[in-house]
């Protein structure tokens, strides 16, 4: 992915967002799978699961 190379501190919703001016649509939870398949991405400890 060229544009993660171009733009390393943008994450997911930030490279939607370039993409979409590129012409290009794919969901930003797609790109965070992508981007934590090649090891570009991890998970944020603040998102874990909710407490009851």
């Amino acid at each position: 992915m060229e544009t993660k190379t171009k733009y390393p501190d943008i994450g997911a919703v930030g490279l939607e967002t370039i993409l979409k001016y590129e012409g290009v649509r794919i969901s930003h939870n797609k790109i965070h799978q992508y981007l934590k398949s090649q090891g570009l991405a991890s998970t944020s400890p603040k998102k874990g699961k909710r407490r009851k």
